[in-house]
């Protein structure tokens, strides 16, 4: 798109990167740094590999929590940008809820409208740029307040013109028959300001599985990623501030198998009322623990992102 840079943004949730399969399209990586108080494990591996690789434009988004603490949240911000040459961070508002999700109670528009506030006027005292990532819907919903001070920031909107349904193709497909040709992403009839007020659209969601994009460390199942195009004014505060990256520090673990016949529960968090994901480790399935902690007479594994296992039913392996 004219005028428009193309840029991804990942987490996580892609183990591993392979730009020499993708930098003749995507001009700059947006990974997540933080997922509340919670340091993102692949983030200072994604910026090492992306400046290693010849990338100068590398920006960070930070997920906000309401129901923790703003000032633990920033630290841990803090923390992640210790050493790397990231200088924009995106705090991404989406969350309206005291407990996780969408789930009641919900904050009020006046008590979630100053909670972001903190966090976004906070993290401008680490001394970077700063923007917002939020979607129309989401702030007209939850914190409308919000829309009367977010444009003093660079604003990154979500929004997705796509059928439900993942595709697999190349990035040269991609680019030429699926991604967007106007900018334009969606707003509320009450938005009032101009869409060239805007300048980042997440165009993709988990709409596309591209060359490159991999699941696990293994590089040998390829996963969705979220594209978004940016303006020149967004892709010039994506410029870090120099190259002298860290080597990141091997993520530890331990690994185990489960032994529970029906699988093993994973909760939000480490304790027995903790709310039920749904989600289950089959039986005599290995998995990772990056942490563990004791509660409620059970001993906790930390196996992602808010996803917690009783690991009495299991063995080390």
């Amino acid at each position: 798109m004219d005028k428009y840079h193309l840029v991804i943004d990942c987490s996580y949730w892609q183990q591993a990167l392979g730009f020499g399969e993708f930098k003749e399209y995507v001009e700059g990586i947006i990974p997540r740094s933080t997922y509340g108080t919670w340091k993102d494990l692949k983030f200072r591996e994604h910026v090492k590999e992306a400046v290693d690789f010849g990338y100068d434009h590398i920006a960070t988004f930070a997920w906000f929590r309401p129901m923790q603490d703003v000032k633990a949240q920033i630290s841990a911000v803090r923390a992640q940008l210790e050493d790397t040459p990231v200088n924009f961070v995106l705090a991404d508002i989406e969350e309206s809820s005291r407990l996780s999700g969408d789930m009641f109670p919900r904050y009020s528009p006046d008590q979630l409208n100053d909670l972001v506030w903190q966090f976004v006027s906070g993290l401008e005292t680490l001394g970077v740029n700063v923007g917002i990532y939020t979607r129309s819907t989401w702030v007209d919903s939850y914190c409308p307040k919000l829309v009367t001070w977010m444009y003093r920031y660079p604003v990154w909107l979500a929004s997705y013109p796509f059928a439900k349904g993942r595709l697999y193709m190349s990035w040269r497909q991609m680019l030429d028959n699926y991604a967007p040709k106007t900018f334009s992403p969606y707003y509320v009839k009450t938005w009032g300001f101009p869409k060239t007020d805007t300048d980042a659209w997440q165009f993709s969601g988990d709409k596309f599985v591209l060359p490159g994009i991999y699941q696990s460390e293994s590089r040998t199942t390829l996963t969705p990623i979220d594209l978004d195009f940016v303006s020149d004014r967004f892709f010039t505060l994506m410029t870090i501030r120099d190259t002298d990256v860290p080597i990141p520090d091997p993520i530890s673990y331990i690994k185990y198998r489960c032994m529970a016949a029906w699988g093993m529960k994973i909760r939000v968090a480490p304790r027995a009322d903790a709310v039920d994901t749904g989600l289950r480790i089959s039986y005599m399935r290995e998995f990772k623990v990056y942490e563990e902690t004791k509660a409620d007479g059970y001993t906790w594994g930390r196996i992602d992102t808010n996803q917690w296992t009783a690991l009495n039913w299991s063995v080390k392996i």
